[in-house]
């Protein structure tokens, strides 16, 4: 924050004044914060990995203060999102989806406005807004497609090393082939839009 400071006879001087941001792990269906400790409270592509979001959300709740935001963000279903499709019909068609993997609700529940506004009323949460953000994957490299999602990812890593090695190589080859569409000279560019969803407490 800059600021400045100006007296009778004085010239104008510039001040910096530096803000220390404090980080703390805890656990967001429980948080070790009093009721109406906030103005903001963001989560981003976090909700989907809690095994009881609708607790969290709930939590958010209490620690926001009388007209403090929620904002969130997750990713959109395969029907709008091709990175998505291509990759969850490659394991569809070679792999096996039955698989273990850390409990959470279905990764896509809260990229539906819908389920988001169901579970933010629930919660008392009121003037819910919803905004598709057209994220997009870029690889230069074929081979690179799953890459996002070895590297970035929890419960779709997941369920890729939950494959034996001959599935997950043809998991990957049909995640290539299917690609391919979506080269623009020398880049792949394939659309992954994510769903921002903000409320207030009122």
């Amino acid at each position: 924050m800059i600021s400045g400071i100006s007296g009778p006879n004085k010239p104008k001087k510039k001040s910096t004044t530096l803000r220390v941001i404090r980080t703390r792990v805890s656990n967001a269906e429980a948080l070790p914060f009093a009721d109406d400790s906030f103005d903001a409270v963001v989560c981003s592509f976090g909700i989907l990995h809690f095994a009881r979001p609708e607790q969290a959300i709930a939590e958010t709740h209490r620690v926001l203060r009388t007209g403090g935001h929620f904002a969130f963000t997750a990713w959109s279903p395969p029907e709008k999102s091709p990175y998505f499709a291509n990759f969850l019909g490659a394991v569809a068609e070679y792999g096996d989806t039955d698989v273990s993997l850390p409990k959470g609700p279905p990764i896509f529940t809260y990229g539906d406005s819908e389920e988001c506004k169901r579970s933010l009323a629930a919660c008392c949460f009121t003037d819910m807004t919803h905004t598709e953000l057209p994220l997009v994957v870029r690889v230069n490299n074929e081979d690179e497609v799953l890459t996002p999602l070895y590297c970035g990812s929890v419960r779709s890593r997941g369920l890729l090393m939950a494959q034996g090695d001959e599935k997950r190589e043809r998991i990957h080859q049909a995640a290539i082939e299917g690609a391919k569409r979506y080269r623009r000279g020398n880049v792949i560019e394939m659309p992954l839009p994510a769903l921002l969803t903000a409320a207030r407490k009122p």
